[in-house]
């Protein structure tokens, strides 16, 4: 009796387990402006709807796996700002969030091995710039990216990886 209730205990955890140690250790994310001193006392925003992910890197033919992205980093973006004490708003915000995502796919990497030998090869490269801009004056408030490696994940990896990084860039906000 005792091993049918713990084999699916098991099962669970390490499932949650296998979801929450998702390699992350190659995702950069770099501050590259400096925070804008009146930033703090802004509190509403809107996404702008040209923000997603770039046709070039997912084409027209994947348009719905495209809307979806861009669904799941517009939601990772508000979860991430509400924890900052930012309101998302449908109109009349302070300021204006936009960004951009993509893969390079021909990215490519070299790395020197035993006796100084470079070695080269392809690792594609997805990233990530997001930018904060005032909405009266168009100022730019601040911006952000992120890069790592586009890896060959399940979905769910993907998607915590992509909160891991906008986690990451939003961090010193």
């Amino acid at each position: 009796m005792k091993t049918k209730i713990i084999l699916p205990i098991l099962f669970v955890a390490s499932i949650l387990f296998a979801a929450e140690n998702v390699p992350t250790q190659d995702i950069e994310a770099k501050q590259l402006t400096p925070v804008h001193k009146k930033l703090a006392n802004y509190t509403t925003y809107m996404i702008l709807e040209s923000s997603g992910v770039d046709k070039k890197f997912i084409p027209d033919k994947n348009v719905t796996q495209r809307e979806k992205l861009t669904n799941e980093i517009n939601a990772i973006i508000n979860e991430e700002l509400k924890k900052k004490g930012k309101k998302a708003v449908e109109k009349n915000p302070e300021f204006y969030v936009a960004y951009s995502a993509g893969i390079d796919k021909e990215a490519i990497e070299s790395k020197l091995e035993k006796a100084d030998r470079e070695r080269v090869h392809a690792i594609p490269k997805a990233a990530i710039v997001l930018m904060l801009a005032d909405a009266k004056s168009g100022k730019l408030l601040w911006m952000t990216s992120a890069e790592g490696d586009a890896t060959k994940l399940p979905p769910e990896q993907k998607q915590k990886r992509i909160q891991y990084a906008i986690r990451k860039m939003l961090q010193s906000l």
